[in-house]
């Protein structure tokens, strides 16, 4: 039986999408697919590519503008990890213990099963291309018995082989504990110890202890192929320790009590750090030094986070329930709600102010849930803005920036179900 999943702890626990600060509401995007089902898990290939698994299986290939149900003929089971290369190729695990493993070749339009591991969990799986690829999987009980399932393939997935050096370790703590730089380092965690695989993927594994006093690692980043971060849950305060030595040794370089971790995704060559956990989701611009942007939940919504992945510091998605999925975007200009309470029709308000000199609030009432569609037009009727989201009713505000454009008149839209509404608005510089 395993003990701990990152997903299965997850949704335990609902969470309403709330943000904490304004900041963290423009940089937050949501993305309502065709499906109402949990999403599990997403894969970023790149910024217009983009993969989640849940109860089915759906991608983008415009970078989240229109999303295509991507599951046929698989079993109604549930989806907890996936790894795609692009927007072909793709393999995702699933069952009762995510003992099994899919592959498409045709963008899902047909899927092939490559492997059953009953009655192990499948912790992990990455490709590096449509060739090689490589999952973890969960030692039988008593560990004392079994090593870890390293598994490889050099064919896409048609055969794959174990390792036969696996390291020998405990059951795996959390799910999604393996971490992959590329086909020279990758490592997981296991309690207070980390492995790791260094100079190709036949060599030994070699067994680091990261803190003897503390067993609640559980992810890790690199950066490079000396610089690491490892997330760690110590007691009831969140950790991040660092490593310049490709894992060897770990020093820790700050402290949050205020929230746990379950997930930690950063960059080559970026200071952007993202950490999630059941409650929150916080954002580091120093490099995990600071953390801030806070972004909570509530009960009301029933949103559960899943698995979180990004192609680059303007491209992260985050998995959520109801078919939903969240992107960062620093550029992003959001939409905030300013209430719960349910308008009695649809109605797009004047900015205020106007005339204005750089921003404006453009506030607007939604009867109903469903996705809105924002547009900003110049003088000569040329789209210069866009944005589309789904939200639920309420009342909303749109704080617009105008610093990137000049003097003039220009035209703001809202489109919600068959209603669409136009006001002018001016920018004086």
């Amino acid at each position: 039986m395993k003990k701990l999943s990152f997903f299965h702890t997850l949704v335990l626990v609902s969470f309403l999408f709330q943000v904490f600060t304004s900041r963290s509401i423009s940089q937050w995007q949501t993305y309502q697919t065709p499906v109402q089902s949990r999403f599990s898990d997403v894969c970023v290939v790149n910024q217009n590519i983009i993969w989640a698994s849940g109860g089915t299986v759906v991608r983008t290939t415009n970078a989240g503008q229109t999303w295509i149900v991507a599951g046929t003929g698989l079993p109604s089971v549930q989806f907890y990890h996936i790894t795609a290369t692009d927007e072909n190729n793709a393999w995702i695990t699933g069952g009762t213990n995510s003992e099994r493993l899919f592959r498409t070749t045709n963008s899902g339009l047909n899927w092939t099963e490559q492997f059953y591991s009953q009655p192990k969990w499948i912790n992990g799986i990455h490709f590096f291309n449509a060739s090689t690829g490589i999952f973890l999987r969960d030692p039988y009980t008593p560990p004392s018995n079994d090593t870890v399932g390293f598994f490889i393939t050099r064919n896409g997935g048609l055969n794959w082989y174990r390792s036969p050096n696996t390291p020998r370790a405990s059951l795996m703590l959390i799910d999604h504990c393996m971490s992959v730089f590329d086909t020279s380092l990758v490592c997981f965690l296991d309690e207070n110890k980390l492995y790791r695989l260094i100079g190709g993927l036949d060599n030994p594994w070699q067994s680091v202890t990261v803190d003897s006093m503390s067993p609640y690692s559980t992810s890790a980043c690199f950066i490079n192929s000396n610089t690491g971060y490892l997330a760690d849950g110590a007691g009831s305060t969140f950790r991040l320790l660092q490593s310049t030595n490709s894992g060897q040794n770990w020093s820790i370089i700050s402290r949050d009590s205020s929230m746990s971790v379950y997930r930690l995704q950063c960059f080559g060559n970026s200071p952007l750090f993202f950490v999630s956990g059941p409650s929150d989701i916080k954002v580091s611009t120093n490099s995990g030094i600071n953390w801030q942007y806070r972004v909570e939940y509530s009960n009301s919504d029933s949103i559960s986070l899943g698995g979180m992945d990004g192609f680059d510091t303007t491209s992260v998605w985050i998995a959520g329930n109801k078919g939903r999925l969240f992107k960062y975007n620093p550029a992003y200009i959001g939409i905030s709600q300013l209430s719960t309470l349910v308008p009695e029709s649809f109605k797009l308000y004047q900015n205020y102010p106007n005339p204005f000199n750089p921003s404006t609030k453009i506030k607007f009432d939604l009867p109903n849930a469903g996705k809105l569609s924002f547009r900003v037009y110049d003088i000569l009727g040329k789209k210069i803005h866009e944005l589309s989201e789904y939200k639920t009713s309420g009342v909303y505000e749109i704080d617009f920036d105008a610093s990137g454009y000049s003097s003039g008149v220009y035209y703001y839209s809202i489109e919600f179900d068959e209603f669409t509404q136009t006001r002018k608005m001016v920018v004086i510089k």
